[in-house]
Parts: C-alpha cells; sequence; structure tokens
C-alpha cells in the first residue's frame, strides 16, 4: 500500500496485517536487545518466514535502528 498522504489510520492497519500473519498455530521470537525506553526487540516467525522482515517489506513497520 503506498502512502498519497491523506488520513490513513496505519497502526489498525498494521495490527490487521500483523494479525493476519501470525494467525498461524504458533510463532517463535528471538530476544535480540532491549532498545533506550526498555522495550524488548525481538525477531519473530515460523522457520525461514520472519514475520518483521515480511511486514516491513510490505510497509506496515520500519526497521529497528539503534
Amino acid at each position: 500500500m503506498l502512502y498519497d498522504g491523506s488520513a490513513w489510520k496505519r497502526g489498525k492497519d498494521s495490527a490487521f496485517a500483523l494479525a493476519d500473519n501470525v494467525a498461524r498455530p504458533s510463532i517463535d521470537c528471538e530476544l535480540r536487545n532491549v532498545d533506550r525506553n526498555g522495550r524488548l526487540v525481538a525477531v519473530c516467525g515460523k522457520g525461514n518466514q520472519h514475520t518483521n522482515a515480511q511486514l516491513v517489506r510490505n510497509g506496515w513497520a520500519l526497521t529497528y535502528t539503534d
């Protein structure tokens, strides 16, 4: 989905995209870091299907940077 500058509920739509992606029976998460605000940073997915990367590729999330 391309953003054209109009009002758009990105959080709600990205939450639906995440729910669609993790609707599998289970996913695994590997803790990678804790950011400066105390939030856990993890890579999640099943096998070689990384949920994080898929959300970024499809424009629903941003990559984590230190």
